[in-house]
Order: structure tokens, then sequence, then C-alpha cells
């Protein structure tokens, strides 16, 4: 039993060793005179100050209160208001308790996420099962809500194994997403939560860009596109363009891009595609281009003729510039 004297804030710190935490889970309060005296209990974590529990008790009898507060290392009572119960000759804030129930569970760790990619990762911590057989896991989900739980590797830990590396893969996650989880340790003193963590996975691939006009020249194709509206979470590093038949393709960092080798006279649908460090996305839709047949070269009877042609100019302006 212990009572705040004068009324002052009832303060109690639990060190452990190997910074084990302490769980609060019930305490009997009786107000000392006034009824409907408001005792408020607010407990830390690591240095963070969880939210205030506030109760109202009464001076003719104990009151039994269930804060949950676990993995804690620092709880501070304090007391206000109410009015003095009648007949009581004094009055003031001050309570007592008593049957106060505390248990150390489980020491929990919660470390960083390994081996992230664009749709998967890792998660990571180490538990102490402080003497007593322990089940291990995860919550993880999109927000410090969670919602989702992963079993660890190992799940079950043996009483007296000490600090255990505990993990879990998950896979299918959302590219380009931030995740929060924390690691958790369950045994016959509670349930343990450890801190909160986050990770991003990786970028997902671009979309694909949008297609423009294809200007046909000589054995050759230029392309010209607009970037994608989503460029996946990263830059983009390159476009490639790619005409059919035949996968004759050319890369370059912004629009146009001009493909050569083609056949002129040939008719091909070209398209484009994107990349970022995911990957190459899909490609845009597809537009028609022939290539410019070449001009045509004169035959030798046609380099004859022209010839001839010259010759007879030249004697003609001869001879009249002899008539002068």
């Amino acid at each position: 039993m212990a009572y705040n004297a004068s009324a002052n804030p009832a303060t109690f710190t639990i060190t452990a060793p190997g910074g084990a935490k302490f769980n609060l889970n019930s305490v009997y309060l009786t107000a000392a005179w006034n009824d409907n005296l408001n005792v408020q209990i607010v407990a830390s974590r690591n240095g963070t100050t969880l939210t205030p529990l506030d109760y109202t008790v009464q001076a003719t009898g104990p009151t039994q209160v269930t804060p949950a507060l676990v993995n804690i290392d620092q709880v501070v009572f304090s007391s206000s208001g109410g009015t003095t119960h009648p007949g009581y000759t004094d009055g003031g804030p001050l309570f007592v308790m008593d049957n106060l129930d505390i248990s150390f569970g489980p020491i929990v760790t919660t470390n960083p996420a390994t081996a992230i990619t664009a749709t998967g990762a890792t998660l990571n911590g180490s538990i102490n099962d402080a003497g007593l057989d322990t089940i291990a896991s995860f919550e993880w989900g999109t927000s410090t809500a969670y919602g989702s739980t992963a079993a660890a590797t190992p799940a079950a830990i043996a009483a007296g194994s000490g600090d255990t590396a505990v993990s879990a893969v998950l896979s299918a996650l959302a590219c380009n997403t931030t995740y929060h989880y924390r690691a958790s340790a369950s045994n016959a003193n509670g349930t343990t939560p450890g801190d909160d963590q986050s990770f991003t996975t990786s970028a997902c691939l671009p979309g694909a860009p949008t297609i423009g006009a294809a200007t046909a020249g000589v054995g050759r194709a230029t392309v010209a596109f607009t970037p994608p509206a989503n460029d996946g979470g990263a830059a983009i590093t390159s476009y490639a363009v790619t005409c059919e038949p035949g996968g004759i393709t050319a890369s370059g960092s912004a629009s146009p891009i001009t493909v050569t080798g083609l056949s002129s006279g040939q008719a091909y649908t070209c398209s484009v595609t994107a990349t970022n460090s995911a990957g190459t996305g899909p490609a845009s839709a597809a537009v028609s281009v022939t290539p410019l047949l070449p001009a045509p070269v004169p035959t030798l009877s046609q380099w004859g003729l022209l010839l001839l042609g010259g010759l007879l100019g030249a004697t003609a302006l001869r001879r009249r510039a002899a008539r002068g």
C-alpha cells in the first residue's frame, strides 16, 4: 500500500537488468478525502510520454483500474479535483494505491529492415525472453495501426535463451510504398511490442510514354513522344524506340529518337518504352511509318544523253558567239 503524501504526484521508476521494461496491469485506487477524485496515470517508454489515462475514484472504497500499459520504464500518478466526502473533517486530493500488479514481459527491439525490393522486405528484431517461453511475431502495415501480422523466425523462443535475433520475410508488397512495422513478443507475463520502424519499397516501373508522329527518312524513321504521366517514383534514365518487323531499336534520353537500319519502302510500326531504376515499363501505342526510297541514280544511257545534250548546247553557244 502507498499514498501520495501532501497530494504530491507519486512517481516510481523500475530499472531491470538488460533494460527490461515492465507492464502495469492493474491497481486499486482509493481517494483519502474527496469523492470523484481524478487520478491521472502518465507512463513513459524510452523517454517518450504516452497518452495520459484518467480515472475517477471515491473516498468510500477502492476502485480497480486496468491501465494495461506495456513495455514502459516509468509511471507517474497524480491527483486533482473532487469534493470532500460528507462527514469528513479534512479534504484534499490525496489517494491510496494498493495491490499494484506489474509484470516483466519480454524485452523487444525492432531493428531496421533489410533486402528491400519493389515487392518485398525482411523485417528484423531481437527478443529477450526474460526467463519465460516466448512467442515472437511482427506487426506491419501502411500506418502505425499496422493491421497485419507475420510469424517471426524463430517463432517460439525457449525460456533462458537470452537475446534471440528474429526476422520475417514479406512479399507481394506494393512498390514505392512506405510500410510501418514492429517486433512483438508474448509470454506468460503478457505481450510486449517493440518500437515502430518503417521502410519504403523500391520504385515501380514507369508508365508507357505517349507516342507522337514518326517522320520518314531514307532507311530511317524519327519518332517523337512525350514522357509517361507516372515515372514510377524514380527518374527515367532512358527511352527506347523499337520498330517492327525486325525488332530494330534505338535509344536516347529524350524525344525524338531516330531509328536507323530500316529498309526503304518497307512499312514499319514503331513504339517507345521508358526505363527507370526498377526496369523497363510497358510500350506505348504504335505509330506507322515507311522509310523513303533513295533518289534514283541515272542509267548509263541516261548519262550519255545528258552528256550529248551538254555538248550540243555548248556548240550552239559557240556558234552564236562566232556570228557576233
